[in-house]
């Protein structure tokens, strides 16, 4: 198991990036503007990079490209990257980037970077001693 692009021996905890994306949320988006067309006549998504079934209503919008996840609804925009990581930050800024950059008008409120990890413990270490290290403070901490 790779943890920050090392090798850990086997008896010692194992940490991954399970997933990552970026979110921009939005007082309001307007979702029913964000239809295929619009994605690939503004260079969003190239027609060819659509895979999947993706969904356009007026409630949302689900896009599954080669490259990313795209989820459109009315008070957040979140692209979740498929590509190697050393791209994913020039692909978050050229496709979220570019959708900001559209619409101007849209009275955006937050920017943020969401992270999930896998951890697994050493088997030296129980998992309710990891469990208060990382949540608990020690004074809160039962008997």
């Amino acid at each position: 198991m790779q943890h920050m692009g090392r090798d850990l021996p086997k008896n010692q905890a194992q940490m991954r990036l399970a997933s990552e994306n970026a979110i921009v949320t939005a007082n309001l988006f307007n979702v029913t503007i964000v239809n295929q067309l619009w994605l690939v006549r503004n260079g969003i998504v190239e027609e060819s990079e659509f895979i999947g079934d993706s969904v356009f209503t007026p409630a949302f919008v689900q896009v599954s490209a080669r490259e990313f996840d795209l989820l459109v609804i009315p008070d957040r925009m979140q692209l979740a990257p498929k590509c190697d990581e050393a791209r994913r930050g020039d692909l978050v800024a050229s496709r979220l980037g570019h959708v900001v950059d559209l619409l101007p008008q849209t009275p955006y409120t937050a920017v943020g970077l969401n992270f999930s990890w896998e951890y697994d413990p050493s088997p030296a270490r129980p998992i309710r001693e990891v469990q208060q290290q990382l949540f608990c403070k020690p004074t809160a901490i039962a008997s």
